[in-house]
């Protein structure tokens, strides 16, 4: 060992490289190194390590090998035995427990029974799931999922078993594809007796329903026995449940079985398929390829309290499981994109907490109402004693069907999540022409004034993505708002105002730090909205609009630009005699916009047939926008969510040339 300016030089005498053989190696002496990697044995005289990052450097011969490191001073004297040294076998003692018995064998678990070598161990059989599709509607398809022959004009295309199979893999489970059967019960009785001598779990969608050709249920009584046939709940309600004793098997991945075939008969709808599956099987296969006779914790989904992001009306009769997307909440954070308007400002208690929003329409047909989701909301239904909503900012448990999603500041998720499909071709160039009308339920349900579910999270930041502003440098236009409540009760004091209110709060209940509230890139002047109510006049409706509008205004904006102006009706666009809005305020328009007045009709369209019979209507006076609104909060919010993307843009082309 030598001392110089540059520190202290070990020679180099010998080197210990893993996996090589250490037969022969010298001894080191004192001053001396040997040259070492990571997991090889210390040669014979060593006792302590030091990293290369921690030395000044080393130098070699004309092979290449190191013959000499420098080591700065302090390092040297801070080297004693046992420095950067692992004794051998210290990570696994002996008796220390590598993998639990009864615990799903994860990767992690493997990769510590490699490093002990243990080449297998003993695990539970996976069970066998058979998805089984019925119906004459789904049958015409045949397997290729085109109309065979012919074909009927209502015939459709099987989207539960490609979905239910795909569910039962990601579950544990060995998925077997057992087609279509015809609406006939000679047909369903064989199919389902060959299912059940095949499969630990059999899974059939469709004819569960009181229908002439709903032969499910009954079939199932005749092979085994029933255990259910009805649940209170939505959507699934006709879930039936049934077990068939055990037959000889006919399949090689099937053992003969002494234990009865476990049955699920599941609607036809492809929302209530997936959701009774997440309900009821997937856990029923975490049983079967768990630990013998037990219900182990790994068994159910995951389950979580959240707080709704906006109201949510319950149902009469049934608890609910809805599709939601929730996430994880951190202070400062914004919401997903195109939403945010319509979400309350978090209070300091929830601030950093879980927040739930639906994905829109929740109709059982919709299979749109999964995209995003990753848990499904468990509602309790009205007749249990609930009041007739949930306020926005309610608790309400969440069975958690995907990963929590974190909302990092400054990070919108849904845009994200948009991006990265449009760049891996999920999300389809053209819009779906499919409609369907929605059960009388649901019309029934809509025509009330209560609140509606917002659209869907995708949809909204999609929207926002196509209608971007292209201004360059655009931030947060300012502009002067005016919201009008149209009402003679209101105004007369006996009924209280609430759509108004709603259209403030998405006007500026979303504050931004350091600054006015913002809606899309929308900042309202000075933070305030003028705010009133007038009855169904068409006088009073008109000289309030014109009022705002043709005001004297300073030149505050961009460039000494006006700023633009914002005119938000409520009320007065249905059908009855009063019903006078639109008529008042077509006149004073000066250009028509039916492109804002399209989007709201098709926003109102997805969640209920009966916006076709709200009378919108859009135009510009001056630098103003007006758009009347329908009166109902439910209505207010789905009409907002549809024209929130656009407005920023549409009210600065309003003075570009002022």
């Amino acid at each position: 060992m030598a001392s110089s300016d540059e520190g202290v030089i070990f020679r180099v005498v010998s080197s210990s490289r893993a996996g090589a053989a250490a037969a022969g190696a010298r001894t080191v002496e004192a001053g001396e190194a040997a040259y070492i990697t990571t997991g090889a044995p210390l040669p014979p005289g060593c006792d302590a390590v030091v990293r290369i990052e921690d030395t000044l450097g080393h130098k070699t011969d004309a092979a290449g090998l190191e013959t000499c490191f420098s080591v700065p001073a302090a390092v040297a004297a801070s080297i004693r035995p046992g420095l950067a040294v692992r004794p051998a076998g210290c990570d696994i003692q002996v008796g220390d427990l590598l993998a639990a018995a009864g615990t799903p064998l994860r990767p992690e678990d493997v990769g510590s029974l490699a490093m002990a070598e243990i080449p297998s161990v003993a695990v539970t059989r996976r069970p066998v799931v058979g998805v089984l599709s019925t119906g004459d509607e789904v049958a015409a398809r045949g397997a290729g999922g085109r109309e065979a022959g012919g074909g009927s004009a209502t015939a459709i295309g099987d989207a539960n078993r490609p979905m239910l199979l795909a569910a039962a893999r990601a579950a544990g489970a060995v998925a077997l594809d057992l087609g279509v059967v015809a609406d006939s019960r000679p047909e369903v009785k064989a199919a389902l007796a060959a299912a059940a001598r095949r499969c630990d779990v059999l899974v059939s969608t469709g004819g569960v329903s009181m229908g002439d050709h709903d032969f499910v249920k009954p079939v199932l009584a005749e092979l085994g026995s029933v255990k259910f046939g009805r649940v209170r709940m939505k959507p699934g309600k006709p879930t039936t449940f049934a077990v068939v004793p055990p037959g000889d098997a006919e399949d090689p991945l099937s053992a003969a079985r002494s234990a009865p075939c476990l049955c699920f008969g599941l609607p036809g709808n492809p929302v209530s398929a997936r959701v009774t599956f997440a309900l009821f099987v997937e856990p029923c296969i975490r049983v079967l390829g768990g630990p013998p006779g037990g219900l182990g914790s790994h068994a159910l989904h995951g389950r979580v309290v959240a707080h709704l992001g906006h109201p949510v009306r319950l149902d009469s009769h049934r608890c609910e499981f809805r599709r939601a997307v929730v996430w994880q909440r951190r202070a400062g954070s914004v919401a997903p994109a195109g939403i945010s308007c319509l979400l309350p400002a978090p209070s300091s208690s929830d601030a950093g907490g879980l927040v739930a929003m639906d994905t829109g329409s929740q109709r059982s047909s919709r299979m749109l109402s999964t995209r995003g989701a990753n848990a499904l909301l468990c509602l309790p239904s009205a007749s249990d004693g609930q009041p007739r909503e949930l306020p926005s900012g309610s608790a309400c448990l969440a069975i958690l069907t995907g990963p929590l999603l974190v909302d990092p500041q400054g990070i919108d998720l849904a845009e994200a999540e948009l991006a990265r499909r449009t760049r891996s071709g999920e999300v389809a160039s053209h819009a779906c022409g499919c409609s369907a009308a929605p059960a009388a339920s649901h019309a029934a349900a809509a025509v009330g004034h209560g609140p509606a579910t917002l659209p869907s999270a995708a949809g909204l930041a999609e929207a926002a993505h196509r209608h971007r502003p292209s201004e360059p440098g655009a931030s947060c236009l300012e502009v002067d708002a005016m919201v009008l409540t149209v009402s003679d009760t209101c105004a007369a004091g006996t009924a209280e105002d609430k759509s108004g209110p709603a259209i403030v709060s998405a006007l500026q209940g979303r504050g931004v730090a350091g600054g006015p509230a913002a809606i899309a890139g929308l900042a309202v002047a000075g933070g305030v909205c003028d705010a009133q109510v007038v009855p169904d006049d068409k006088a009073a409706i008109a000289a309030a609009i014109r009022a705002f509008c043709d005001s004297p205004q300073p030149a505050e904006g961009p460039g000494g630009r006006p700023r633009p102006r914002l005119v938000l009706t409520t009320g007065g666009t249905g059908f009855t005699g009063r019903d006078i809005t639109p008529e008042a305020t077509r006149p004073l328009l000066e250009k028509p916009c039916p492109g804002l007045v399209h989007a709201m009709l098709a926003a109102g369209l997805e969640n209920t047939p009966m916006a076709a019979l709200s009378r919108y209507e859009a135009g510009i006076r001056g630098h103003a926008l007006v758009i009347n609104l329908p009166g109902s909060v439910k209505a207010v919010r789905e009409c907002m969510g549809a024209i929130a993307p656009a407005l920023r843009h549409a009210l600065a082309l309003l003075v570009r040339d002022a």
